[in-house]
């Protein structure tokens, strides 16, 4: 199966190889030093048409994307986008645990920052990838 190679994936926040306190951890410090599709308002756009119909929730969070985009990219795919439903892919897996390994060389925690991993996919928000590796670590019990 797919999941052969998680079998790492599942560390508590006190084991040995967290990072220290030191490091910076926080959402708002990865958000500083990932490139982020919204650091820029022309590279995260969305026509008016996209934006009005969403609700009032999903456009205060659209508004406030470069101040918060974890918030946003938690609960929401980019406007334009599809959000895909229903279990990883293969190919969604192997990305799964290629950005688990970058935020793990990083130091990052991911506690607060699942918007903000959830950037290496078009077509999955946060909180998917915080379902993801929740049934990674079910499936290595």
């Amino acid at each position: 199966p797919i999941y052969t190679s998680a079998a790492a994936s599942c560390t508590s926040s006190s084991s040995a190889s967290a990072p220290s306190a030191s490091s910076s951890t926080s959402a708002a410090a990865i958000a500083a030093d990932v490139s982020l599709p919204g650091s820029q308002p022309s590279s995260f756009p969305a026509p008016v048409s996209v934006i009005s119909p969403l609700s009032s929730f999903q456009r205060s969070a659209w508004e406030d994307r470069f101040i918060n985009p974890n918030l946003y990219l938690h609960f929401f795919a980019k406007p334009t986008k599809h959000l895909d439903t229903g279990a990883f892919t293969e190919a969604d897996h192997k990305v799964f645990m290629t950005q688990l390994d970058e935020f793990r060389v990083r130091g990052w925690r991911l506690g607060g920052s699942w918007g903000l991993f959830s950037l290496a996919f078009e077509h999955r928000n946060g909180a998917q990838c915080f379902n993801h590796f929740l049934t990674l670590c079910f499936l290595r019990r």
